[in-house]
């Protein structure tokens, strides 16, 4: 799987971050879009990026791109597996490419007059979302989405676009460090865009990303610790409920009270319960051990 990528283009950014966030094997073919190969001409009608090449299948729009990475290598899964929460997503993402992402022409453009009318609009548009982070930690929901990977790159600009925001923004930009410090985020970067931040900055993005990532391996070795466990109490319970446990069950507790009233009559107690069930042997040698041990 090849990508096609502009080192500083908010678009093939997202495709990175989708690539990363799955751990796969990729390449990326990152484009000088000021001197773009031949080869880009051919794959893309429009001679632009970002490009996705598998095999014999060429895709050329960002979120075209990642839904059907996301449909490929569907761990972790990114859009949402209920048709509801799906169709939500891609609602969301449509407003995104409607309200903010229509803006970036203008926000890359000399024309300082466009520029300050696309900041104002991506201002007033991000403060919208604001509210949503009072009530959860992502955009769709507590878990990292699709829908954060398409605004992360833009969020990510923002100082590199001139966008302030206000004091009442604080949600998301504490949001927005939420997202950059996941390791799949950093690695996603290029040498340009890093430039983007102070380097003092964007080394604390790494450490606590990196930091994260190790405390949510070790939170998972522990739940999947808990889970192994659980599933063997559960198997076990599952077992004493079949009928030949319950069987099994009855036939010693027999046993036990017969030992009780003759113990002379242990030896052939045990002869004729093996004889019936070979398998209760350990069972019951075990029982007797415990019980008659001299």
């Amino acid at each position: 799987m090849k990508l096609y990528s502009g080192s500083i283009d908010p678009f093939s950014h997202r495709c990175r971050i989708v690539l990363f966030e799955k751990g796969m094997d990729f390449e990326v073919v990152d484009v000088d879009l000021a001197n773009k190969p031949e080869d880009l001409a051919i794959l893309s009608p429009h001679n632009s990026v970002p490009v996705l090449v598998e095999r014999d299948l060429v895709l050329t729009d960002a979120n075209i791109i990642n839904e059907y990475i996301d449909e490929r290598f569907p761990h972790p899964q990114l859009m949402p597996a209920d048709p509801v929460m799906r169709a939500r997503a891609r609602l969301f993402i449509d407003d995104f490419e409607k309200q903010l992402f229509v803006h970036i022409p203008a926000l890359e453009s000399s024309d300082e007059a466009r520029k300050e009318i696309a900041r104002k609009h991506v201002r007033d548009n991000l403060l919208l979302i604001v509210p949503i982070f009072s009530v959860q930690q992502y955009l769709l929901s507590d878990e990292f989405s699709m829908l954060d990977v398409v605004l992360a790159p833009l969020l990510w600009r923002l100082d590199y676009y001139g966008i302030e925001l206000p004091n009442q923004a604080v949600p998301l930009l504490y949001y927005a460090d939420q997202i950059f410090t996941r390791p799949a985020f950093f690695d996603s970067l290029t040498s340009s865009e890093k430039t983007m931040k102070d380097h003092a900055i964007l080394a604390r993005y790494h450490l606590i990303g990196y930091r994260r990532a190790a405390e949510e391996r070790r939170k998972w070795g522990a739940i999947m610790k808990k889970n192994e466990v659980k599933s063997a109490k559960q198997e076990k319970a599952k077992l004493k409920t079949t009928p030949k446990m319950i069987n099994t069950v009855k036939s010693i507790k027999k046993l036990k009270r017969g030992l009780r009233k003759n113990k002379n009559a242990v030896g052939g107690a045990i002869n004729k319960q093996m004889n019936s069930d070979p398998e209760l042997k350990l069972d019951i040698l075990d029982m007797l051990l415990k019980k008659y041990k001299t």
